[in-house]
């Protein structure tokens, strides 16, 4: 007997290429499925204005089912378009509405992909589940783990964390193994595959390049507030302080500097979207009580880096090692850190911006030995 991979088709150049890689392998039977996830429907029941629609899943799906065509593997639609709402939207809402840095790509991958998908799949019998992600499965002693892909530009590992380790043992990730894009996208034209020059899709898993800001404000609604700072010699540069703002001072030990529509569209560490003079300003602590968005001077940056924080919700996929020196990121595409572990502390080598909700993963080399949210 065959075994049976179902393969998660997206429409674009790297789920094509992973259905041909497979596709190759003549024990292997291939089962293409595109995910709808989201719709204008599904906007609009959610409570968001049409505006901020930007999925092209009916594109998508053409394309993907047009290269499942063309490699004669069966194709199919699955419909988690409530899973994905309830469980990603609605998370990502409810984080940033706290102050909060959420990851909705990572609950994407956990909830829906290596979630719902997962197990749709192995009801119907599949051996394995295959996506066109950049990250590879490495098997040490019979156990599958979690790596880095071959392109570390394009590494996609770091999405992956809250995957539950025992799925990783029927996980094929075969993009992992292709020395960088340009070769993915070079076998895609040998195939003729007509994704072979699709743009990579931009913005949220499934939503596309719609307007954070707008989804957020429409959700929560805007709220002015204050933006302040105690850099007094920094702000005299931006705004001339009068005899009310000394009294600010003099009062609360801050200044208000400039306003902004809601504290939740924020983030530690941002310096964009402020409208500040006499910067660059960088945001330091965000209070949502009181709707205050605190900034510190580009000269005083480094004092909102911190060393050492503590992680929740641990997926880990090795033991550590006491005293042990690993690699780790607290964001995407972040050149990674020297960090010690103990228990869910983080002591980082060097300090760094840290925002509460973000995913935090840790490596040991190429291979990820744990992930968590930072708190």
């Amino acid at each position: 007997m065959k075994t049976k991979v179902y393969l998660m088709m997206s429409g674009g150049v790297d789920s094509s290429v992973a259905a041909y890689l497979l596709r190759l392998n003549p024990l292997y039977e291939v089962y293409g499925v595109f995910m709808k996830c989201w719709s204008l429907d599904k906007l609009r029941q959610k409570g968001f204005e049409d505006s901020v629609y930007a999925c092209n899943w009916e594109e998508d799906l053409v394309d993907a089912r047009m290269v499942a065509n063309k490699l004669n593997i069966p194709f199919e639609v699955w419909d988690f378009q409530d899973e994905y709402s309830d469980k990603v939207i609605d998370y990502m809402i409810e984080e940033y509405s706290k102050g909060r840095t959420p990851n909705p790509d990572v609950m994407c991958n956990s909830v829906v992909k290596f979630g719902v998908f997962y197990d749709k799949a192995m009801s119907l019998g599949a051996n394995y589940v295959a996506t066109g992600h950049y990250a590879k499965i490495v098997i040490e002693d019979g156990k599958s783990y979690l790596a880095k892909s071959k392109d570390s530009v394009k590494d996609q590992s770091y999405f992956l964390w809250k995957i539950e380790p025992q799925r990783l043992n029927k996980t094929l990730l075969p993009i992992g193994e292709i020395e960088n894009k340009s070769e993915v996208r070079k076998i895609a034209i040998e195939q003729s595959l007509l994704t072979a020059n699709k743009k990579d899709s931009q913005g949220l898993c499934f939503v596309g390049k719609s307007s954070l800001k707008d989804m957020l404000t429409q959700r929560l609604g805007a709220k002015e507030g204050n933006i302040v700072t105690n850099n007094y010699q920094e702000a005299s540069n931006a705004i001339k302080i009068n005899n009310k703002q000394k009294e600010e001072i003099a009062n609360t030990g801050y200044v208000t500097i400039g306003k902004h529509q809601g504290a939740y569209l924020y983030t530690i560490g941002q310096r964009e979207n402020l409208y500040l003079s006499g910067g660059p300003w960088f945001v330091s602590k965000l209070d949502i009580n009181t709707n205050t968005v605190y900034v510190v001077h580009n000269d005083v940056k480094e004092n909102i880096n911190v060393k050492t924080f503590g992680i929740e919700g641990i997926n880990q996929f090795k033991n550590i090692e006491e005293n042990k020196v690993y690699n780790c990121i607290t964001r995407y595409n972040q050149t990674p850190i020297k960090c010690t572990i103990n228990h869910n502390q983080i002591t980082l080598q060097e300090s760094s911006v840290i925002a509460k909700g973000q995913s935090f993963v840790c490596y040991d080399g190429d291979i990820m030995i744990l992930g968590g949210i930072i708190q």
